[in-house]
């Protein structure tokens, strides 16, 4: 295993956005159906529960959090089979083991195959494999995709979100509404806030605050007879209630009822 350097430059480089030339570079062909998703479910759990202007029967029960949503939507796959590479003695912050451990990565998948490889890593290594893919910029990395963990970026977006939303009222809002004491509804948006609970207030906030948009946007359709939204959505909204809802086949009905409402949601949002 040959040494590998990487200067100080070089990982700031790595941790640089400089290298997105856009936003909508990042777009993937599937966003759309996950916004639609998205909506689908929100607008699902306020039918499924509440009397809304969409011609749906409400049930007793509720449509379940969003990874079951989608979970229930789309068909299982098998399991994964997990392999392991021969085992080196010493840390992956150390740039020759890191660049050692992506070459085998790249030649194994490659033999299965794959045109493509993905790496993953936590914070640490994904700064460190970036600063290795550009200071080796050759055939063999061409094609490697390096992504940092999903509870990594799920944890820096809540940071953010907490950020944001810190002294706002929503401290005052979630301990009056008995969720929380005061000075855990403090630390909920701190700086040393424990994930899991921060997670789990910020979905019941982010719900109780949708339905009373929801609410407001009906009353808004109504005075603006932009009602056509309505015809466009209740059947889907209907099939997701009574769990009838096939995405593999109505994927295509789904983007287009939902981008429909989206459109007019979006507009009261405008104004």
């Amino acid at each position: 295993m040959e040494p590998l350097y990487i200067t100080k430059k070089e990982r700031r480089q790595s941790r640089s956005l400089g290298a997105i030339p856009s936003l909508e570079s990042l777009e993937t062909q599937y966003d759309g159906l996950a916004e639609s998703l998205l909506l689908l479910w929100k607008v699902s759990r306020v039918a499924s529960v509440s009397p809304t202007q969409l011609d749906v029967a409400p049930t007793d029960g509720m449509i379940p959090g969003f990874s079951a949503f989608c979970g229930e939507l789309f068909p299982n796959h098998d399991a994964s089979k997990v392999g392991y590479f021969p085992l080196i003695p010493d840390t992956p912050a150390n740039p020759a083991v890191l660049h050692e451990a992506m070459k085998r990565a790249v030649k194994t998948s490659q033999a299965l195959g794959n045109e493509w490889t993905v790496i993953t890593g936590d914070q640490a290594t994904y700064e460190l494999a970036r600063a290795i893919r550009e200071k080796n910029k050759g055939d063999l990395f061409n094609k490697v995709i390096l992504l940092i963990g999903g509870f990594h970026q799920a944890h820096n977006f809540l940071r953010c979100i907490c950020k944001i939303m810190r002294e706002s009222g929503a401290e005052d809002i979630i301990a009056g509404a008995g969720l929380c004491e005061e000075g855990t509804a403090r630390k909920i948006f701190g700086e040393k806030a424990d994930y899991y609970q921060t997670l789990h207030v910020i979905k019941i906030l982010s719900e109780a605050l949708w339905r009373y948009f929801f609410t407001a946007f009906e009353e808004w359709s109504v005075q603006q007879d932009s009602m056509q939204w309505v015809h466009d959505i209740s059947g889907l909204i209907q099939s997701v209630i009574d769990n009838k809802l096939d995405v593999t086949q109505q994927s295509g009905d789904i983007f287009h009822g939902s981008h429909r409402a989206a459109q007019y949601i979006s507009r009261h949002i405008k104004r």
